[in-house]
């Protein structure tokens, strides 16, 4: 399928002409977020169901993290800590946001993508977004007029983004359409606040092309960027990525039963290209002369969905999955890459959080953390020096939660507890796991030592308490339409939108 050439992020930016690279020059920074992508599902974590030979390159030439956490083991919360460096809960995102409602993170400028704003960085967000504000027509008309009801990915301190809506009218939109979401989507794309023409293609293509347009936009700017990358793959829908990267998967057997075998194929497929794009965004960095003075960082947001993709080897070599505290739900493929400043090829076992992410940008980037003026404090911290020359970081307590706040975790060290419960089963259980020795959480050591059971538990108590004190609450707008509810209200209003 031929596809339709990308213009207008060039003019979004104005661009002196090309200055030497020097030393004290601020790095560009590129993150690469994908969707429920479990650890065993990348090459350099031993994945043979699947192929990912871009990623395994740019691993090469960085550090490979085996203990990076995720923010949670859903959703948004991941992405809030990324965004804000806290605890997702301490800004009030226990589990994903419901799209029907509309709520949205509240912009701060002392998260990402602000404080890197700030400081002379240009900032672009292009794919998935997950946090509010981009959920309906009307929020982006309203902005276009001044008259904000939402803060979505601009309020956020990103100077451009290219999005899709996020309402869940628009999944009833996509599949009703014939097709899927991937591919239906891009016909409903927006930069900044501008619905813009259809891609003629799948959304994971599209998002790696709008990120090669961005970084030939930025060619000869003395201004470093940061571009955010936000993958929507592999999460469900399985569908059918183009049909170069399929024919690798056609002949591929994973179980007996046909129809399964089928999805599972696709699904692997997905990844496949979703690694594709990586190498495309990487080659564009080295095309525009600007790869050696780039930080590179590759993580998921959860693991993968087994209930999606019924294949334990996709979280290997953890127990469970996306929405689980066990290590199959939150510990992820990641690595980094700064050609010159992270050593090619080694790995780190240091234990890290989602929420590092900020403090080690700012100082990769020279950038102090801004002064906190209330009581959300940052949980991050800085782990350049662990990924330059492997060198051991604090002591802390890391916290968890997932779907509900009762299922909440706290690793302190070696040591992991668990507190789970659920609708049907309110009262809490809980277990613990040493991960020096038992790093798979195969053996349960609750009850055989009650003083570090009952110290990690007044630690996961006294963050529970203090997250409901937060001066951070989501905010549910008010629409001046808030009874759409059907694919048809969608469409006819984002069909009255001009195309740009």
């Amino acid at each position: 399928m031929r596809k339709k050439v990308i213009v207008g992020l060039m003019a979004l930016c104005c661009v002196p002409a090309f200055a030497e690279a020097r030393s004290e020059q601020k790095p560009n920074i590129v993150f690469l977020f994908c969707d429920d992508l479990g650890f065993g599902s990348v090459g350099i974590n031993g994945a043979q169901h699947t192929s990912t030979p871009n990623i395994d390159q740019l691993a090469a030439r960085g550090v490979n993290c085996t203990q990076l956490f995720s923010g949670s083991a859903t959703c948004s919360p991941s992405r809030a800590a990324v965004i804000t460096g806290r605890f997702p809960l301490r800004v009030d995102i226990p589990f994903a946001i419901l799209k029907k409602d509309g709520r949205y993170l509240p912009a701060r400028r002392d998260y990402l993508p602000a404080v890197l704003h700030d400081n002379g960085y240009h900032c672009a967000h292009i794919g998935k977004w997950h946090l509010g504000g981009i959920n309906k027509p009307e929020e982006f008309d309203a902005r276009k007029a001044g008259k904000k009801i939402t803060d979505g990915p601009l309020e956020h301190g990103f100077d451009t983004s290219v999005v899709m809506m996020e309402d869940q009218s628009f999944r009833m939109l996509s599949t009703q359409d014939g097709g899927g979401i991937y591919v239906n989507c891009t016909r409903y794309l927006y930069r900044d606040n501008d619905r813009i023409p259809p891609y003629d293609g799948h959304w994971t293509t599209a998002k790696g092309d709008y990120s090669c347009e961005y970084i030939r936009s930025r060619q000869g700017s003395e201004q470093p960027f940061f571009l955010n990358v936000w993958f929507d793959v592999p999460h469900s829908p399985i569908e059918l990525p183009p049909p170069h990267i399929m024919k690798d998967y056609e002949n591929r057997k994973y179980v007996g039963d046909p129809e399964e075998n089928k999805n599972l194929q696709q699904y692997c497929a997905m990844i496949t290209h979703m690694d594709e794009q990586v190498g495309k965004i990487v080659a564009a960095l080295k095309e525009a002369g600007v790869y050696e003075n780039t930080l590179i960082a590759f993580t998921s947001d959860n693991g993968g969905h087994l209930k999606i993709a019924n294949l334990p080897e996709i979280n290997a070599p953890f127990r469970e999955g996306k929405m689980s505290l066990m290590n199959g739900g939150i510990c992820m493929p990641s690595l980094f890459v700064w050609e010159g400043r992270i050593p090619a090829g080694e790995e780190r076992s240091q234990v890290m959080h989602q929420v590092d992410l900020l403090p080690t940008f700012c100082d990769a980037a020279g950038i102090p953390l801004p002064k906190v003026t209330d009581s959300l404090s940052y949980n991050g911290i800085s782990v350049l020096d662990a990924l330059r020359s492997n060198t051991p970081l604090p002591h802390r307590d890391l916290f968890f939660t997932s779907n509900i706040r009762k299922n909440a975790m706290i690793r302190n060290g070696r040591w992991k507890l668990i507190r789970g419960a659920s609708r049907k089963n309110p009262e809490p259980t809980f277990q613990l796991y040493d991960l020096q020795s038992d790093r798979v959480e195969a053996n349960n050591l609750i009850g055989t030592m009650v003083e570090l059971e009952q110290s990690m538990k007044r630690a996961m108590e006294a963050y529970l308490n203090e997250a409901k004190t937060s001066p951070v609450k989501l905010i549910t707008p008010t629409y001046s339409d808030p009874a759409w509810t059907s694919a048809k209200d969608w469409k006819e209003a984002a069909n009255r939108q001009s195309i740009k």
